[in-house]
């Protein structure tokens, strides 16, 4: 059994041969553009900026002191929402993919930041919460702006990346795809690769 298969049999609920190793049996991709990936700090593409901790097991925090939006009632004219069809999706997937094991290993796209979270980056977490309370409706609207935009971005992993498995903050699940099906997960995201 491959490493690969193992793992698939661990997500079909079957007895794998060994407990599956996140670090030897998986292909990662960090979903690019969600947060910073380089050394120091630097910005996402909704213009957050994250800080690198190699200390903390490689993991991004939101840098300190930087300016928090206070409230939602002109959230279009201050937040951002990538436009996806500025990247070329198709040089991106073959350069993040090139050395993916694909017979032996699991790809994994990790997908962050949900709309919470995201809203979260963006007003901090104070000013978010009272966001729940003071603009509900403009909340709303800012999630489903954020959903869209993730649903662009799942048709575009489908696309151009090929992936087995989706680990979604989004859902707070992990996701088997088959042939480009879902065989397991929410209904968003059977909608989007059922098409």
């Amino acid at each position: 059994m491959t490493n690969r298969e193992n793992v698939l049999a661990a997500y079909k609920h079957e007895i794998p041969e060994s407990i599956p190793n996140f670090f030897t049996d998986y292909d990662v991709w960090d979903s690019f553009g969600e947060r910073y990936f380089g050394e120091g700090t630097g910005e996402d593409w909704f213009g957050v900026n994250w800080t690198y901790l190699p200390e903390h097991n490689n993991s991004q925090m939101i840098t300190p002191g930087q300016p928090e939006l206070e409230d939602l009632t002109n959230w279009r004219d201050n937040i951002k929402i990538p436009d996806l069809t500025a990247y070329n999706w198709e040089a991106i997937a073959k350069e993040t993919t090139k050395n993916w094991d694909r017979k032996n290993k699991v790809s994994l796209c990790m997908l962050l930041n949900g709309p919470s979270e995201r809203m979260i980056s963006i007003m901090g977490f104070e000013n978010a919460l009272y966001a729940f309370y003071d603009y509900p409706e403009e909340v709303h609207e800012l999630f489903q702006a954020i959903t869209d935009h993730k649903i662009k971005y799942l048709e575009i992993l489908k696309k151009y990346f090929s992936l087995i498995l989706l680990h979604t903050m989004m859902t707070g699940v992990t996701i088997k795809i088959c042939s480009s099906q879902l065989v397991c997960g929410e209904n968003l995201l059977n909608l989007i690769f059922s098409r």
